[in-house]
């Protein structure tokens, strides 16, 4: 749990976007996990092992009923990433250039959000990505050049209003 929790929170309020929730969730994945741990094969990492199980809680709790009707759909969607800086100048932009960053990763569709998450964030190998989201390896590799060609056009756009 001390190893993985930060990790693990992140990626769930990459599916969630919502801290609150993801406390929940969280907590009940590693729940999951413990009460399971005699499951484990030993096929996959840990690391690859509670992603699934955090991927499927998430999936669960988003096909439940009450997920339906009290979940609201605007969701806050800022993310900041640990880092050090040698200025509070550096700071500052490297701030707003992470917060823009990961906006513009939120927006992606969950299967390329998904996939950009677990290789930049969790630095999953496509192999382990295949495995925590049950789909070939090709498939993810695929996603995830789909997802970086779009954040490209983000920022492209993006430029192309600011030069106007």
């Amino acid at each position: 749990m001390h190893a993985y929790w930060q990790r693990a929170w992140a990626y769930v309020y990459s599916l969630t976007n919502d801290p609150f929730l993801t406390d929940d969730l969280t907590q009940d994945v590693f729940v999951r996990a413990y009460t399971s741990l005699d499951q484990f094969r030993n096929e996959s990492s840990y690391k690859t092992w509670l992603f699934s199980i955090a991927r499927n809680r998430c999936k669960d709790f988003q096909k439940s009923a009450f997920f339906r009707r009290v979940v609201p759909i605007d969701f806050h969607r800022t993310q900041s990433l640990d880092a050090e800086h040698t200025s509070a100048e550096d700071e500052a932009v490297r701030a707003i250039e992470r917060n823009e960053l990961w906006k513009a990763i939120l927006t992606l569709k969950k299967p390329y959000r998904e996939v950009v998450i677990l290789h930049l964030r969790e630095d999953m190998t496509f192999a382990e990505i295949a495995a925590v989201l049950s789909i070939p390896e090709v498939t993810a590799r695929a996603r995830y050049r789909r997802a970086l060609q779009q954040l490209r056009a983000i920022y492209n756009t993006e430029v192309n209003r600011n030069d106007i």
